[in-house]
């Protein structure tokens, strides 16, 4: 990858102020908000992909501390990790501003297939900048809305 040019590492550290998370590699933030095809093909799908399991996870390790009901578990899990509520929470905290498009997507604004993509995506770059640690999530997915309490 190449390096970051100075605007852009300004506007991973607005997207880092927003998620409450400082990246040690801020290329994995970079890459979180690489839309598919664009710099690669796969874009931040294989980042979604981890951070698809390590949000399921987290929320399930969290009901579960909490002594919650299989239900309850699954009705927030079903909720919280759903694509719409996804891309709803990105889109209001306006992490949509510093997702990088396609030259041929520019003008047009981020799908809510590609906010909530890179919403996953940002779990997963969190997740392995930590060092593979789920409670290293908490403060994100606070910052996120995907918390049980958010």
């Amino acid at each position: 990858m190449a390096p970051l040019n100075p605007a852009r590492y300004e506007e991973l550290q607005d997207a880092e102020d927003i998620i409450n998370y400082m990246f040690a590699e801020p290329s994995l933030l970079h890459e979180a908000l690489q839309a598919s095809g664009c710099e690669s093909p796969d874009g931040n799908k294989r980042l979604a992909l981890v951070g698809d399991a390590v949000l399921k996870l987290a929320l399930v390790a969290e009901g579960h501390d909490r002594d919650e009901s299989r239900a309850r578990i699954n009705h927030v899990l079903s909720t919280k990790a759903s694509n719409f509520y996804l891309a709803h929470r990105g889109f209001v905290l306006g992490l949509d501003r510093y997702v990088d498009k396609c030259q041929s997507q520019l003008g047009t604004p981020v799908s809510p297939k590609i906010m909530a993509t890179t919403m996953e995506a940002i779990i997963g770059a969190v997740f392995l900048d930590s060092g593979n640690y789920v409670s290293a999530l908490t403060n994100v997915l606070d910052a996120l809305g995907l918390s049980w309490s958010g």
